[in-house]
């Protein structure tokens, strides 16, 4: 394990980081593991306590200036923010990461590794973590790590310092020998290595039903803010459209790019979505071996396929509206031979997307959101068969509650390479979101 000191760029003392935090199920138990190290600070935690240590390398590496002090900097948060999480940039892509709840440092959780790294466990900290004050030097940070340890008080800091094994969690151990003494002499029949054996069991099955009870907690949180995050990200994404006029001009665009003979192949149908535009070409006499200008997707003797790419357009929001009005605007186009207007009814509703349901015990399952399907918007397919001359008034008719699907033009020219007026063929989609 790396670790580290650092400056509050006040005081002398000598404030470290990245050391290694280890949950202690007692006190007694606290105080034997300060006794294993020249130094060390011990947190109360619950009904236990977190214990980190000094060794002698360490402090023979990293002497003190005048009267200074090793203090833990994740103690000094902990006792000025009840929950935090710390990402402290110490340069050279080398970052201070840190995790502090209900007023003491999590084990395992006070280490310095690569940014790239710190990053990801920044985001697995804010999952255990939900509500954390940021400290460091994140974007989000509610402020820096030399300012939080320049607040605290003589006490705070006394608190959080390393001291020689005579700590303040001594007499835990003196009192846990003296009520040790009284069970064994009224339990003179009990074995003392089995009755510390059960302890320890105990103990174990203890914390493996908070850790559980923990890693419940955090599912059963994560899930329902996935819902509720799927939810709103779906009715953002149902009330947004590319106005219809403006992926008509795109495709259209893209189709005048086309000539109508190439290389001897003619161009015989334009297939465009929202993505990309298919072009189907069919030789003639003595067409050239390379084939016609364009990205080749597939070929044959006969005919071949290019592809253009299409850039992603802005999306704008809706014009909320009922699919009779849409109905309204085309049947004011009167009979129109070629045109053909259909739009599907009755209109087939948009869900949001939910998460899978996490397994969680009988008895939590009431905790989870009760998600019933949501309906964020009603769709009705559309398909418009439209004359070239009148393709920009019909379209224009779709509204902007309307989103247009594909396009087909062809056939573009006759055997011998002629361009004809090709019907079009149009679909699309209505989308009406809830009153």
């Amino acid at each position: 394990m790396t670790l580290r000191v650092i400056s509050d760029g006040v005081s002398t003392d000598a404030y470290v980081i990245g050391s290694e935090w280890r949950h202690c199920a007692t006190k007694a138990e606290a105080t034997r593991r300060l006794r294993t190290a020249p130094l060390g600070v011990a947190l109360a935690s619950g009904e236990g306590a977190v214990v980190t240590t000094l060794d002698k390398d360490f402090i023979a590496a990293h002497p003190l200036a005048g009267r200074g002090k090793y203090v833990s900097a994740l103690a000094v948060i902990a006792a000025q923010e009840r929950d935090a999480v710390v990402f402290h940039d110490l340069g050279n892509d080398q970052v201070w990461i840190g995790a502090v709840r209900a007023g003491a440092p999590l084990p395992d959780c006070d280490s310095i590794t690569s940014m790239s790294e710190g990053h990801e466990a920044l985001r697995e900290m804010l999952r255990f973590v939900p509500g954390a004050t940021i400290i460091g030097s994140e974007v989000d940070a509610a402020s820096g790590v030399a300012s939080v340890l320049q607040s605290a008080d003589e006490k705070k800091r006394r608190d959080s310092g390393f001291r020689k094994p005579k700590s303040r969690y001594a007499p835990f151990a003196m009192a846990g020998a003296a009520a040790l003494a009284v069970v064994l002499a009224g339990t003179a029949l009990q074995s003392v290595h089995a009755a510390r054996v059960a302890a320890k069991k105990a103990q174990a099955v203890a914390m493996a039903r908070i850790n559980e009870g923990q890693r419940i907690d955090a599912v059963i949180r994560q899930y329902n803010e996935d819902v509720r995050v799927s939810i709103e990200s779906a009715r953002r994404e149902a009330a947004l459209g590319v106005p219809v006029t403006s992926q008509l001009d795109q495709w259209l665009a893209a189709a005048a790019k086309l000539p109508a003979v190439s290389r001897g192949f003619r161009l015989e149908r334009v297939q465009c979505d929202i993505r990309a535009c298919m072009a189907a070409w069919r030789a003639m006499q003595k067409a050239s071996l390379a084939g016609p200008e364009g990205d080749i997707t597939t070929r044959d003797d006969q005919s071949v396929t290019t592809v253009q790419k299409l850039g992603e357009l802005t999306k704008q929001t809706r014009l909320n509206e009922d699919r009779v009005e849409v109905l309204s605007r085309f049947h004011q186009l009167g009979a129109v031979p070629g045109l053909i207007f259909t739009i599907s009814a009755p209109p087939a509703p948009l869900l949001a997307p939910m998460p899978p349901r996490p397994e969680v015990p009988q008895d939590r399952q009431g905790q989870l959101a009760a998600v019933q399907p949501v309906t964020v918007a009603y769709r009705s397919e559309v398909s418009l068969h439209v004359p070239l001359g009148l393709l920009r008034e019909a379209v224009a008719r779709f509204g902007d509650s309307g989103a247009l699907q594909s396009i087909e033009i062809g056939p573009i020219t006759s055997a011998n390479g002629a361009t004809t007026l090709p019907p079009i063929k149009v679909t699309g989609s209505h989308v009406q979101l809830p009153r």
